[in-house]
């Protein structure tokens, strides 16, 4: 695709820093992905991950070959609050899935999920993307583009 390699050690933003993840990062999946919110809100089953389930897809989804996987740091402590990744990357067609958890609850809502968003598609976009496709669910207003969320749509 363009002239930026598809996978960058790092991309910084105003408030965070996306790095490739680390094995150790296993332990804050582990949390996230067992908590019933943030399950509900990322699969299409309604109970938490048990917990070879969430160890499979830490190592597939954030360890990979087969995908770019960010963790979510924020820039002034580096403290990890979540992870992103394009997953189905194609290069002959310019396309890829989106995907983005921020797993500690208190940072939700905070716009860090945005930026993370931001420096993802910026340079999937100076990369070649033509095409970047995200699925939202319609229960969690704060992942949803302005406008586009059911006007009764409370955060969760």
């Amino acid at each position: 695709m363009g002239s930026e390699p598809w996978f960058p050690v790092r991309l910084t933003g105003e408030r965070v820093i996306l790095r490739r993840h680390l094995p150790e990062n296993i332990e804050a999946f582990r949390r996230w992905y067992a908590d019933a919110r943030i399950a509900r809100l990322t699969r299409y089953q309604d109970g938490p991950m048990r917990p070879l389930e969430i160890e499979r897809f830490f190592l597939s989804r954030a360890m990979g070959p087969d995908s770019l996987a960010m963790a979510v740091h924020l820039r002034g402590s580096g403290r990890l609050i979540g992870t992103c990744a394009f997953s189905q990357l194609d290069g002959d067609n310019g396309s890829a899935l989106f995907h983005i958890t921020i797993g500690e609850t208190d940072c939700w809502g905070q716009g860090y999920g945005s930026e993370a968003t931001d420096l993802m598609l910026g340079h999937a976009f100076n990369c070649g993307a033509i095409r970047v496709e995200l699925v939202t669910d319609v229960r969690n207003a704060r992942s949803q583009p302005s406008g586009l969320a059911p006007p009764s749509s409370p955060a969760v």
